[in-house]
């Protein structure tokens, strides 16, 4: 199958991928990572009841997969990856495998709302993570104090938890 340059849907992820490329860097901004599958669809049989079968197509797993690292780290330990911008680049992933994954999922949040990013080269991923740094994924630790996605009071009259010290005990 020859490849020609990819830029369709995938492009709202900044997915350029040359034909002659064997390898891409892929930027993936979702905490803890993502195993990556791609599909085949196949024709089968499915019974029907009544007795019978018709014909329906199913994806059928290509055993391929590319496990990608997010930029989350355990507390004390280096990252296994360069995280620039929030994302984690993930290097040397084949670039087959990856044209196929994105043309297979277009239409997934994670390729339009950039969690995942695909080039080439490094230096355009890294320039691409710079300019998203500050978007969010939604799966970041819930900051204490501004967090949008923090509950907020459904009664004005109601003021907000306080934290307890301990004083009013230990005067009593």
């Amino acid at each position: 199958m020859a490849r020609t340059k990819t830029k369709t849907a995938a492009s709202s992820a900044a997915a350029i991928i040359p034909k002659d490329a064997k390898y891409v860097v892929v930027g993936c901004k979702v905490p803890n990572g993502l195993i990556l599958r791609t599909f085949t669809p196949i024709d089968v049989n499915e019974p029907v009841m009544g007795g019978g079968t018709r014909a329906a197509k199913v994806s059928q797993d290509d055993g391929v997969r590319v496990a990608l690292r997010g930029p989350a780290t355990e507390t004390g330990k280096a990252n296994r990856v360069p995280v620039i911008g929030g994302y984690a680049l993930n290097r040397n992933v084949p670039a087959d495998f990856m044209e196929k994954w994105l043309a297979q999922n277009q239409g997934s949040a994670l390729v339009h709302n950039r969690q995942i990013i695909v080039h080439e080269q490094a230096d355009s991923v890294e320039a691409i993570a710079d300019e998203h740094e500050d978007m969010r994924s939604g799966l970041e630790p819930m900051a204490q104090d501004g967090d949008p996605r923090r509950p907020r009071r459904s009664n004005p009259a109601l003021s907000e938890i306080q934290r307890d010290d301990g004083k009013e005990r230990a005067a009593a």
